[in-house]
């Protein structure tokens, strides 16, 4: 392990940080007995980051990471559900309530479906 107070270079034989791009348990503890208030910008990757989400991604080598188009779909999944639960709670305590929750869900299937056959007939048609 070697620390350049100057620099704030970290530099550990486990390599966890040029594998991985995160700080070993090493490095942190070299930072705090330095008494390092704050982890240098250099080993905060912006993947890491809070702003990461928007705009381009870049691993260690600087190549563009792809985002995962599952994450967006999975994050509208769990936001359904989290909806359809609320209802389920709401309505389930009375049977008018239970059959109200019942129509809009089929009513709300047949809209995506329509809208789907709609989407389909119209790329179908260009």
């Amino acid at each position: 392990m070697s620390f350049d107070r100057a620099s704030t270079s970290i530099a550990c034989s486990c390599r966890k940080f040029e594998t991985f791009s995160i700080l070993c348990s090493h490095a942190l503890k070299v930072i705090e007995a330095n008494d390092v208030k704050v982890i240098p910008e250099k080993y905060i990757l912006r993947r890491w980051a809070r702003e990461a989400r928007s705009g381009v991604v870049q691993d260690v080598r600087g190549k563009a990471v792809e985002a995962d188009p599952k994450l967006s779909r999975t994050r509208r999944y769990r936001q359904v559900v989290s909806n359809f639960i609320k209802g389920a709670v709401e309505a389930s305590p009375c049977e008018e309530d239970l059959k109200i929750v019942e129509d809009c869900v089929d009513d709300m299937r047949k809209k995506i479906m329509e809208r789907r056959s709609q989407a389909n007939k119209d790329i179908h048609d260009n």
